[in-house]
């Protein structure tokens, strides 16, 4: 039986000077105040959540790897996999409750604070679950490989994870849609994986304009590591 570790309303906290400035509204004090009447609404109703599930991956011929007889497709995950002792299937979300409460706002700049900050929630509650796998297993650094993140790692294969995570992603009231996305939106999945270096998806991509990225294309990585064209796709395919 595969063990499963739950984490329920997860804390989180904010730095309204910190914020305010990231939102350019330092100078507006009314704005502030505002910004902060909200931090502290988020703070008392949401009920961020996480799991984490050990897995032992199976590795196959060419880019195909199996988990719990779910075989995943992808040149990328499986060299990561291959060469980390440490394997986890893990979900996290910012709750159903974050996300009610986004949405709650009818003016546009207060819908988008809200929404900037049900996604800084996610984040915390991404940290924890990092930290507390750390703890638990005495690791030191750990990469992140979310389905959809690269060409060459389709969003389709979402419902694979989602077969490991089974009636576990019920209990963090996190769905699947038919086109493979989750619901709530503050949601994130993957797996998750010991490495000597920290590895993120971004390093493989080429796009140029993304807010999100959080390292800068490596296009030697992509190559020699990887056999990578360029975006995630493998050298000589077309996306």
């Amino acid at each position: 039986m595969k063990k499963s570790f739950i984490y329920n309303n997860i804390a989180i906290k904010f730095e309204i000077d910190s914020l305010a400035g990231e939102l350019k509204i330092s100078k507006r004090p009314q704005f502030v105040k505002t910004l902060n009447d909200m931090t502290n609404q988020l703070i008392d109703l949401a009920r961020p959540k996480a799991l984490v599930i050990p897995v032992t991956p199976v590795f196959r011929k060419a880019s195909m790897l199996t988990i719990d007889e779910h075989t995943f497709q992808s040149k990328v995950l499986k060299i990561n996999l291959e060469s980390a002792k440490s394997v986890f299937a893990v979900l996290a979300t910012a709750g159903n409750e974050a996300d009610e409460w986004s949405r709650s706002f009818d003016d546009v700049l207060f819908r988008y604070w809200a929404d900037y900050l049900v996604d800084q929630a996610l984040g915390q509650s991404v940290s924890f679950l990092e930290e507390e796998t750390r703890k638990r297993y005495n690791l030191t650094t750990l990469s992140w490989m979310t389905p959809g993140s690269l060409d060459e790692w389709p969003i389709g294969e979402q419902k694979k994870l989602f077969g490991i995570f089974g009636k576990d992603a019920a209990k963090l009231k996190v769905e699947l849609t038919d086109h493979f996305i989750m619901q709530p939106l503050k949601s994130l999945s993957g797996f998750m994986f010991d490495s000597a270096d920290p590895f993120f998806s971004c390093q493989l991509c080429d796009k140029s304009k993304c807010e999100k990225r959080r390292a800068e294309y490596d296009f030697k990585l992509a190559q020699q590591r990887y056999g990578l064209e360029s975006g995630g796709n493998l050298a000589g395919l077309k996306p």
